[in-house]
């Protein structure tokens, strides 16, 4: 008896060796999917993107698994045309969506959309005070985007907390989301496993360590253990925040005034004590250093004053509604003055790669080790300014483990105490003996970008095929299970600024290949002209990913990256077909 997984190889073999690489294939223009490492929702709608494009008769698609740091690195040097990402809150504004990801200097506008009206809009919004005209422009601008397409918004998903029943003290904050868990407040039965060390495990790892260049939840998991701010959230909510370096804060009957009292007593991992200097130093660092994350306080702060030791006053260019929540937020945190002064110090437009890899702050962790790619270790400060009387976990494992059926597998045996777990396999740990599976709203966002200055998203009819090109009902109800909703605008549902006036894109071939046809990429991306079309062969509105389980086209030997593609949608069509 023929073993199934070699058949499988065989098959795979067979329908690779009947492909064929046409004679212009250098000529073409090619579609590079990219997608994180680990997030197995990313890959299956990778590959069924992937799927649908060459049924529209695009010949040269690729799409890679990058870890975590290659795939932002590979962002910003422009290296891939289409990604899959998210975007988790930095705080509860819509400011903190739509101008990060749309206005055109903006860092992390991946897609490099330009437009002055949705520029304007956006502007125009920050510096309006009163909501509901806040509300009109954010839906003029969100009306502007659809029109230009300048990404494919997918879903907005729901929270999910995954861990042992012995673990205490769990809270869900949509801002933080499951990465930026306050370990502090954990604390575990006796009857557990290791009842002091809390094991998370997850899949990527931070980028950085330093509050002023890392951007990313993986990064500020870990810098929000460490490094304390100015203000924090109260344990459940997005729309209020409490003192915590600082002591109590007034603001002047203008807005532009913020004074800070200080607690006294605080001290950095080093031993050094907190004082006005470092407050001043760490929020006029991240502004010099002018890296992703800073234009939460660049565009804001004119500049912060000492008062006394303990006391700091920082002065707004304007009035900002959302300032007390960009100072709870980790590109805010407080480091030591002298410990950066003694590593590099402060570089204008330069990072730090001492800061990056290393960490002294006030919070109640301590950095031990990190192993990259492997794990990163905490151990208790035993001089935290709260204290450790009451029940605390002391040892911190975070733990980087790509693989869902390692996860699940260091769950069941108790190996793991909180596990990172996809929507797509949330159904096989829910009912299990001593695990609890928690559902909570989220404010996080996941779309596709399509780089809008790099061949062929140049063209404004090539990014609306695209639009047109993903089953997004489907995937919610299959691979999601229904634990979404579909994502409208930038600025998601639960968020001043959402209106259901904003039209959803639809799953639909048959208009995809017509504004194909539209645009001047076809001829490149097909290798068609468009008089050889035949209408005939259009693509029908219901083809969805289970109408199509291979990709069947006539090439020669195909490259590796079409063998995985080939291997990866048939995979992809499995699941969904399986939940159905």
């Amino acid at each position: 008896m023929v073993p199934r997984k070699l058949l499988l190889m065989v098959l795979m073999a067979a329908i690779v060796a009947s492909l064929a690489i046409p004679a212009t294939a250098q000529e073409e223009v090619k579609i590079t999917i990219v997608y994180n490492q680990g997030n197995e929702v990313r890959k299956t709608a990778a590959l069924l993107l992937a799927d649908n494009l060459k049924q529209l008769g695009i010949k040269n698609v690729e799409v890679l698994e990058l870890d975590w740091p290659t795939l932002l690195k590979g962002l910003r040097n422009g290296e891939y045309n289409v990604f899959f990402l998210g975007w988790a809150p930095d705080y509860g504004d819509p400011d903190d969506y739509i101008y990060p990801l749309f206005y055109s200097k903006a860092a992390n506008n991946w897609v490099h959309y330009k437009n002055t009206e949705v520029d304007n809009l956006i502007m125009e919004a920050r510096k309006t005070l009163d909501d509901s005209e806040r509300q009109k422009l954010y839906e003029q601008a969100s009306m502007k985007i659809y029109e230009d397409a300048p990404w494919v918004p997918l879903y907005q998903p729901k929270a999910i907390l995954t861990y042992r029943t012995w673990l205490n003290g769990v809270y869900y904050n949509p801002i933080w989301g499951e990465s930026q868990i306050r370990y502090y407040d954990l604390w575990k039965s006796s009857d557990a496993n290791q009842p002091d060390t809390f094991v998370y495990a997850t899949y990527g790892e931070p980028e950085s360590l330093d509050p002023a260049f890392a951007y990313d939840s993986a990064s500020w998991g870990v810098i929000s253990q460490i490094y304390e701010t100015l203000l924090t959230y109260k344990p459940e909510s997005s729309k209020e925040v409490v003192p915590l370096l600082a002591e109590s804060y007034t603001v002047s009957d203008d807005g532009l005034v913020w004074t800070f009292k200080l607690r006294k007593g605080v001290t950095f991992h080093n031993g050094n004590p907190l004082t006005a200097d470092d407050v001043v130093y760490s929020i006029e660092r991240v502004i010099k250093m002018n890296q992703d994350p800073a234009w939460m306080l660049a565009d804001f702060v004119d500049k912060v004053e000492k008062v006394d030791d303990y006391t700091v006053k920082i002065y707004l260019k304007e009035p900002y509604a959302g300032f007390k929540f960009v100072l709870a937020t980790p590109v805010a945190a407080i480091v030591d003055k002298e410990t950066v002064e003694e590593h590099g110090g402060v570089v204008e437009g330069q990072t730090n790669e001492w800061m990056t890899k290393n960490a002294v702050g006030t919070g109640p962790y301590k950095l031990v080790e990190w192993k990259q790619g492997e794990l990163i270790h905490l151990e208790a400060y035993d001089n935290y300014w709260k204290g450790w009387d009451g029940n605390h976990v002391k040892t911190v494992i975070i733990r980087n483990v790509p693989e869902w059926e390692t996860r699940k597998l260091m769950l069941l045996k108790g190996d793991a105490d909180l596990v990172t777990t996809d929507t797509l396999h949330v159904k096989e740990v829910q009912g299990q003996e001593n695990v609890r599976v928690v559902f909570g709203d989220s404010l996080v966002i996941q779309y596709i970008g399509l780089v809008n200055d790099l061949p062929p998203f140049d063209d404004v009819n090539v990014r609306k095929a695209f639009t047109y090109a993903f089953p997004y009902d489907e995937f919610i109800e299959q691979a999601l299970y229904g634990y979404a909703i579909r994502l409208r605008s930038p600025i998601p549902k639960g968020l001043l600024g959402y209106s259901d006036n904003v039209p959803l894109y639809e799953f639909d071939l048959k208009k995809a290949e017509e504004h194909l046809k539209q645009s001047k990429y076809y001829e490149a991306l097909t290798g068609k002209t468009k008089e050889e079309a035949k209408p005939e062969k259009t693509p029908e509105k219901t083809a969805t990913p289970e109408a199509t389980p291979e990709v069947k086209e006539e090439k020669k030997t195909p490259g590796f990256g079409v063998i995985a593609v080939i291997a990866g949608v048939m995979a992809a069509t499995y699941l969904l077909r399986r939940r159905r």
